[in-house]
């Protein structure tokens, strides 16, 4: 089984459909803008960043970001699943995918992921504060 079969199997995308996507060359400067002092948050965050290092170190650039994962944070913030995998953590959180393996979809579900994370974050701070508060 080829690569190229593999990853048609899992998004249903194909050559064809990409044949006139353009190459990261093409986008690598919009990329730059798009994430100067932004925080880099992906779904097992490694995974993405990693690709779209290797991207720019093609090109001869030294693409750094703070990064956040919101695997890590599921775990911290969310504890209990059974797996924290994009697909099942959103199942159990009634988030809907649109497009499962597919840049928009996945992106999309991401989000509302974060968005409850953050949620959860806050929660967990405004106890602690209120914790601390009263121990004063």
């Amino acid at each position: 089984m080829s690569y190229s079969y593999f990853i048609t199997k899992l998004t249903g995308i194909d050559d064809e459909m990409v044949k006139d996507a353009p190459r990261f060359y093409e986008i690598a400067k919009k990329v730059i803008e798009m994430t100067a002092g932004n925080i880099f948050v992906a779904h097992n965050v490694s995974f993405d960043y990693r690709f779209i290092q290797e991207e720019f170190s093609r090109l001869g650039y030294d693409f750094k970001r703070k990064t956040m994962c919101t695997v890590k944070l599921g775990r911290k913030y969310l504890p209990g699943h059974a797996s924290y995998s994009l697909g099942k953590i959103c199942s159990d959180l009634n988030i809907t995918i649109d497009g499962r393996h597919r840049a928009a979809g996945d992106a999309l579900a991401t989000v509302k992921l974060f968005e409850i994370l953050l949620e959860k974050h806050e929660q967990a701070s405004r106890i602690t504060r209120n914790s601390q508060t009263r121990l004063f």
